[in-house]
């Protein structure tokens, strides 16, 4: 019996021991006891109480750093979408760009933004209000009568005025009148003479009439003679035919034109609906006074006046004399 007394007791200080920490509430854990002799007993139980506060400490700082971790990933994903938001919207600048080209009447404009409108000014005194763009690029096409002032592109808050700086030359005129074919020819030195009951065919403007030689001295050079027999038709008097739509503007600007037939008479129009493309006039060459002369004695000089949207104007004349060739 004494023999098994100190085999006993260990072990019933260890059941104590373990009941102990049961009750204390450490995670559970495999407690190895070496007792003298050699012998080792295992008992399943419970850590000691120091032993599972130290794993709990770990544990609360371990999952700290990874809600820290977490906190601060999601704080820099918040800022980034924050400051697209106001990169690409809200409050930010617009820019917007424009251009003229053809001589102010093509319009085109860029914004960052959308455009919400356009208002056209146009230098005739038209405003249009252009409200069918909902893209960030704009374009417009004017012709003849189409020349902006300035206009004015809203995108966004922003608004931008562009004014076209135009720079208006003058109009070039160009008169030219119907005649007979081969039946004209030189007269003498100078000058273009035609058989005035011959049909006409040919249109010919002042640059086409011979001029005199540098050594003559002849009062008909780059001017029309028209030649008439009574004997092969009526020579009391002659209708001509006159256009002046070879005229020209480096802004093709041209906006009325009139003709005056140095005999009290004259016709006009505006450019664009109702062109001066053949205007026929007759002379009655047996009035007594004859029906011309105001700018040069027995002749008639037909002058072509354009002018243009500025107001800025050019002329061109045909100088016309009438001779009888009817034998005696």
């Amino acid at each position: 019996m004494r023999s098994t007394i100190p085999l006993v007791r260990p072990l019933c200080a260890l059941a104590l021991l373990a009941l102990l920490a049961g009750a204390i509430g450490a995670p559970a854990d495999i407690a190895r006891e070496h007792l003298r002799g050699g012998t080792t007993i295992e008992v399943l139980g419970r850590v000691a109480p120091a032993e599972a506060a130290s794993d709990a400490r770990h544990a609360r700082a371990h999952r700290d750093r990874g809600h820290r971790s977490r906190h601060r990933s999601r704080s820099r994903h918040v800022r980034v979408a924050t400051h697209d938001q106001a990169a690409s919207g809200g409050n930010s600048a617009t820019t917007i760009t424009g251009s003229f080209t053809d001589l102010c009447r093509d319009f085109s404009a860029h914004s960052s933004k959308d455009i919400s409108h356009v208002e056209l000014h146009y230098v005739d005194g038209r405003v249009v209000k252009d409200e069918r763009t909902t893209t960030p690029t704009y374009a417009i096409h004017g012709g003849p009568g189409d020349e902006i002032d300035f206009a004015k592109v809203k995108s966004g808050t922003t608004i931008e005025t562009f004014t076209c700086s135009r720079t208006s030359g003058p109009p070039t005129a160009l008169l030219d009148i119907l005649t007979p074919d081969a039946e004209c020819g030189m007269f003498f030195e100078s000058g273009l003479q035609c058989d005035q009951l011959a049909p006409r065919v040919v249109w010919r403007s002042s640059s086409n009439f011979p001029t005199e030689p540098v050594d003559g001295n002849s009062q008909e050079a780059g001017h029309l003679l028209w030649l008439c027999n009574a004997s092969a038709g009526d020579c009391s008097n002659v209708t001509v035919d006159v256009r002046g739509t070879g005229s020209s503007d480096p802004d093709d600007d041209i906006a009325s034109w009139s003709i005056d037939f140095d005999d009290g008479t004259s016709a006009s129009g505006t450019w664009t609906t109702d062109p001066p493309a053949d205007v026929q006039h007759t002379f009655d060459l047996d009035l007594d006074p004859f029906p011309c002369g105001a700018t040069l004695a027995s002749h008639c000089v037909v002058t072509l006046t354009v002018t243009d949207a500025a107001g800025q104007s050019d002329t061109d004349t045909i100088t016309m004399s009438f001779i009888d060739t009817t034998p005696d």
